[in-house]
């Protein structure tokens, strides 16, 4: 196994992956002409993934485990009891489907019958009177357990990952590979934010130059946000610095990796005042506050820049028609 180590936020070496790699000889047609590549695989486990599998299984083990327990309720007023074998199983392997458990919680049940005499019929009973035995039946669930031998065996998968490139070892080595995956999720969320935020599906144009069009602008936008994002938390990471006033439902919490959608967010509220009175114009812009001030300044952006948008400084004056606003 081949260890790959990097530096946390705290300034000390841990290991990021342990793993191995082979090569395997590839062929296939491209344009109907042979081809053949190799291909580098790479098998590795990563230690802080497998605790993290391994606490959510433990947090589904637990949720069905109780739920299981509570499926059989005892007898009483208004708990209702399962009379059918068939019914009990099927609820048992759904709550074990859910929570993704099947076969590594062991459980057991039994069958109680509860047998009554009573009358034949209606009215009093006597010495002669014919009798019946009436049977309530119920499943009662006795015993829910972990079968440990197999939770083992599921936890020893955890963690384990398989990359494949067909980059030579002149260009990335092993812990180069491991490293640029590492960051394989920043690419997956341009395009969350493509879909998600700038909904470029579905697209309603019909011409090609139009689907085109709008996609390059799209793309554009989505770039934009990026750099956005990337010049703020490089600003902050310099200075070890953090934003507060980002988060509406806690004021208080400070970060050091604001998204692009939250700063934007923090100018949402701006709005330029247009007041016409006969022939004079009135403007007024909202002041910036500290946050906004700051933001300008992480993005390397005088005030002023916002300032402009006023064009004419002149003071508000109140009037009662003839009100423009725009923000």
């Amino acid at each position: 196994m081949r260890p790959v180590f990097i530096t946390n936020d705290k300034g000390e070496e841990v290991l990021l992956v342990k793993g191995y790699e082979f090569e395997r000889a590839q062929a296939g047609k491209l344009n109907k002409k042979e081809v053949q590549w190799n291909e580098r695989v790479l098998i590795v486990n990563s230690p802080s993934h497998a605790h993290q599998q391994e606490k959510g299984l433990e947090r589904r083990l637990e949720t069905a485990m109780e739920k299981l327990n509570a499926l059989t309720p005892e007898r009483g007023k208004g708990k209702k009891q399962i009379t059918d074998e068939g019914e009990l199983t099927e609820r048992i392997e759904k709550i074990l489907k859910k929570h993704k458990v099947e076969g590594l919680v062991i459980f057991n049940y039994d069958k109680e019958v509860e047998r009554q005499e009573k009358y034949v019929g209606k009215g009093r009973g006597a010495k002669n009177r014919e009798k019946t035995v009436v049977e309530r039946i119920r499943y009662q669930i006795t015993k829910v357990t972990r079968d440990e031998e197999k939770i083992k065996e599921e936890k020893e998968r955890f963690g384990w990952k398989a990359f494949v490139t067909d980059v030579p070892v002149s260009r990335l080595s092993f812990s180069d590979i491991i490293k640029c995956y590492r960051q394989e999720y920043r690419v997956k969320r341009i395009f969350n934010r493509l879909k998600s935020r700038l909904n470029i599906s579905p697209l309603f144009v019909k011409k090609e130059d139009q689907i085109q069009g709008l996609t390059n602008l799209l793309n554009l936008a989505v770039r934009v946000l990026t750099l956005i994002e990337f010049v703020v938390r490089r600003s902050l990471q310099e200075d070890n610095a953090k934003l507060s006033g980002l988060h509406p439902e806690n004021k208080k919490k400070k970060t050091d990796k604001p998204t692009s959608e939250r700063l934007l967010k923090a100018f949402s509220k701006v709005t330029l005042t247009i007041i016409e009175v006969d022939d004079k114009t009135t403007r007024h812009l909202t002041p910036l506050s500290e946050l906004q001030k700051e933001i300008l300044k992480r993005l390397g952006l005088d005030s002023s820049v916002y300032e402009k948008l006023e064009i004419k400084k002149s003071n508000v004056e109140k009037v009662h028609f003839n009100v423009k606003a725009c923000g």
